[in-house]
């Protein structure tokens, strides 16, 4: 019976053990969530660095306003470290201002305590308090006299040796203060400096976008300008579509966009200066997403959660971040003064992702926006919420 029992489960254990060998294991980047971003995040990369190298080549026109788009965006992160620096340095003098007040208050009472101790010892005077030890003969009266006056000598001595001690101190926190006022004007001179820079810069792009408007006017140089950068969108839209990794950032995600349809927040809250479908002005072509109104430096936020697969310059556009929802879902985010994240990084829903601006070759500051589903663009006006503040 024993043998018996020996025998089928010997059987079971070698059933298991082939059926083990058989079955595709699970890689331990499979089990674990963080490794599977990780090498989301790995591909991402590497796609841009490959994109980088074989996008359609940039025109001359396009190089000179990538280089105008880099050196504002340069000048502006200057302009908010030295903004930050102003701050805390302001900070910093109003404190030492505060303790240098507090501290020359209790100098000044100081002082006048030790006018008062000085003069009472000099109507006491040292004979008087001879006189009171010697003609005294009543012990416990010299001794507490003699306590009196040693307490009175301890106190001065002790009133004064805190005068000198504050007197050092205002001396190192005036030193102090006039180091900080001297760094807070450099701050200032640097970002009059930085500020003349930028909108130098700006007046430079500003001309040299109109002598280049001027040279494609005619509606075939137009077109043939738009069509080239809708090209290498396309282009770059089609290589993160076909990642390796994508479905392993779609399962990680378990979100579905489409559920949020209707319901989505606009990224930046101004007015729509083009609409979706709208013919575009000498080029025959539509709109194939939305041109928003926006501040310079506006943030603009994440219409979903996602992950960030493309975020640099690119022709056309100025400087785009696109996030993948996860189901076929990206939305593109064009012509921002700056990015703030990197790509393989995930945001969430309302995140802030960049600043909006007029990077490309957009005259007015403004967001271009675009949703697209299975790389095909979509109208995001059915996909928001009604126009409202947030």
């Amino acid at each position: 019976m024993i043998k018996k029992l020996s025998k089928q489960f010997l059987g079971f254990y070698l059933l298991c053990l082939i059926s083990c060998c058989f079955l595709s294991p699970l890689s331990a980047a499979e089990k674990n969530p963080q490794k599977k971003l990780q090498l989301v995040k790995k591909e991402l990369i590497q796609i841009n660095k490959d994109l980088k190298k074989t996008k359609i080549k940039k025109t001359q026109q396009a190089k000179k306003i990538q280089a105008f788009d880099v050196e504002i965006a340069n000048l502006r992160n200057k302009l908010k470290k030295i903004g930050l620096a102003k701050k805390n340095t302001s900070k910093e003098i109003k404190s030492l201002k505060i303790k240098s007040s507090a501290l020359n208050k209790r100098i000044q009472e100081n002082k006048n305590n030790l006018a008062e101790m000085t003069r009472a010892l000099y109507q006491l005077g040292e004979e008087k308090y001879l006189k009171i030890i010697l003609n005294n003969n009543d012990t416990s009266e010299q001794s507490r006299m003699r306590t009196y006056y040693d307490y009175f000598y301890q106190a001065f001595e002790t009133q004064q040796q805190q005068l000198n001690f504050d007197l050092a101190e205002i001396a190192t926190i005036d030193e102090a203060l006039a180091q900080k006022i001297s760094e807070y004007d450099i701050l200032l001179q640097e970002l009059k400096k930085e500020t003349d820079s930028l909108v130098t810069e700006r007046k430079n792009k500003k001309t040299y976008l109109a002598k280049l408007n001027k040279k494609i006017k005619n509606k075939k140089s137009r077109l043939k300008t738009l069509k080239s950068s809708r090209k290498t969108l396309e282009k770059i839209l089609k290589t993160l579509k076909k990642r390796k990794h994508r479905e392993k950032m779609q399962r990680l995600s378990g979100m579905s966009f489409a559920k949020h349809k209707g319901r989505l927040k606009w990224p930046v809250n101004g007015k729509l200066r083009h609409k979706y479908g709208q013919p575009r002005a000498n080029s025959g072509l539509k709109w194939r997403g939305v041109l928003i109104s926006a501040k310079t430096g506006e943030k603009v936020r994440a219409v979903d959660g996602g992950t960030v697969v493309f975020s640099d310059w690119l022709s056309g556009y100025g400087f785009v971040l696109i996030l993948d929802h996860g189901k076929g879902y990206m939305s593109l985010y064009g012509h921002n003064q700056q990015l703030l994240k990197n790509v393989g990084e995930r945001v969430k829903v309302g995140d802030i992702i960049a600043e909006a601006g007029s990077s490309g070759r957009l005259g007015k500051p403004g967001l271009y926006f675009e949703i697209r589903r299975n790389g095909k663009p979509v109208n995001p006006a059915k996909w928001m919420l009604a126009r409202k503040k947030r």
